[in-house]
């Protein structure tokens, strides 16, 4: 008898695993943050302050702020070594853990000499933190702009874009109006926060108020889906479906893009046109703020597209997309984005720096990603999975939408003309799609 009930156990184990790997819904235990303090050791930090050289008190206030944070900690400085040398930025303390004894260590013995490279040290700290796992912070101490010909708003807007956990937070030590408006952009470029402190009191509240900031995001995988197997899992479900138009094949759901075509709904009302194989994920979207990432490839000419949309109803939606388009200067491939809210409707394509000349028989592999701020979804595009642009903003007061994939060609029923690159049914390859929550939860 014992051996039969731990067999039935047994079985039931078996059973739960099976069932969790064909379901692909992942959950992701909650990762360790990583913070890099940057600390500006230029020439002007020896200006005196309430008695003593601004450097002596930031390396004071470094050290107790490095006391406090969670997780992994690293220290960059620069400007410490050599008077007038754009290069000399050194990562004193390696990102890890315990390591907050070696870091005040190393600012205890820091001396402020030489120039400001701003751009060039965020840069360096991105590469350090890009490649470990869990929320990534940079804290920036400094009291002057960048002075090394560097853009550092745009290094701080490319790893915001990087992923959601990625965070550039700036505190500017008695700096000038001037000085405060480019590390405040600088902060919101790099999705953090700008704080400011005259004198070593606010320093201090300064710091303070950068830990509370240096939030955790912690993102839980809702879906994790990459197509295997030969039957589309119960929590996918098609619109409009042509099943003849769509299967699944070597790890990739495959669509052919069609125009739009007239069904009659069910109850005998009129025809209306629609759009086919519409693939909509039967999940709920998170309430607060989410993440969807995909992959797909695809062909495409002057009237096909492919993507993903966010769609509440049939005229609220999103559609952020990768198509063909057609101008006086000639053909591209580029990616674009659409918006209905009722009677209004914006179409943005052939976004500049975003397009591929000419239309081909190779397939395009390029990757989506919407993220969701408040009321707010962020669009990013990328060629290659790993530097990705913000191309958009959109807002919706009130928005509870379903995720759909979906490939369509746009050729309208009332063109009386056929181009040698209209009308064909050109397949979309979706290769993998996420899901993922975000919540922000004190260190």
């Amino acid at each position: 008898m014992k051996t039969r009930y731990a067999l039935f156990v047994l079985g039931l184990i078996i059973l739960f695993i099976a069932l969790i790997s064909t379901e692909r819904v992942l959950f992701s235990e909650q990762a360790t943050p990583n913070t890099i303090l940057i600390l500006d050791a230029s020439g002007s930090m020896n200006r005196k302050l309430d008695g003593q050289p601004m450097i002596l008190t930031a390396r004071s206030e470094g050290a107790s702020l490095v006391s406090d944070l969670p997780g992994n900690l690293g220290l960059i400085v620069y400007g410490h070594r050599k008077d007038e040398d754009c290069k000399d930025i050194e990562t004193a303390v390696t990102t890890g853990a315990d390591t907050a004894a070696a870091i005040k260590a190393k600012l205890s013995g820091i001396q402020a000499k030489g120039k400001t490279p701003i751009a060039a040290t965020l840069k360096i700290a991105g590469q350090q933190l890009e490649k470990l796992t869990g929320p990534k912070r940079i804290i920036l101490l400094s009291d002057g702009e960048e002075s090394c010909g560097g853009d550092p708003v745009s290094v701080a807007k490319e790893l915001c874009a990087k992923g959601i956990d990625f965070q550039v937070h700036v505190v500017g030590f008695a700096v000038s109006p001037e000085v405060a408006k480019q590390l405040a952009s600088v902060a919101g470029a790099g999705c953090g926060q700008y704080f400011s402190a005259k004198n070593t009191a606010e320093l201090k509240t300064a710091l303070q108020q950068v830990k509370a900031a240096a939030v955790k995001e912690v993102s839980k995988t809702i879906l994790s889906e990459s197509f295997e197997g030969d039957q589309l899992k119960p929590y996918w479900k098609f619109l409009n479906e042509d099943p003849e138009r769509w299967v699944l094949e070597k790890g990739a759901l495959v669509i052919l893009s069609r125009p739009m075509t007239e069904r009659a709904p069910a109850g005998g009302a009129a025809a209306q046109k629609v759009m086919l194989n519409q693939l909509e994920w039967q999940g709920q979207l998170p309430s607060d703020d989410y993440e969807i990432e995909a992959k797909v490839s695809g062909q495409v000419a002057r009237t096909q597209n492919f993507g993903i949309a966010l769609t509440e109803k049939e005229d609220k939606y999103m559609l952020f997309f990768f198509g063909g388009y057609r101008d006086g200067s000639g053909n591209y491939r580029s990616f674009g984005w659409s918006t209905k809210l009722g009677d209004s409707y914006t179409l943005v394509e052939n976004v500049e720096n975003h397009r591929k000349k000419e239309f081909v028989a190779e397939k395009d592999t390029v990757y989506f990603k919407i993220r969701k701020k408040g009321r707010e979804y962020l669009l990013f595009a990328s060629f290659d999975g790993k530097k990705w642009d913000q191309l958009s903003t959109q807002s919706f007061l009130k928005f509870n939408p379903k995720l759909r994939l979906y490939a369509y060609n746009h050729t309208h029923p009332s063109v009386s003309y056929v181009l040698a690159d209209t009308h064909k049914e050109l397949p979309a390859y979706f290769d993998e799609i996420q899901v993922r929550s975000i919540a922000s939860v004190e260190p």
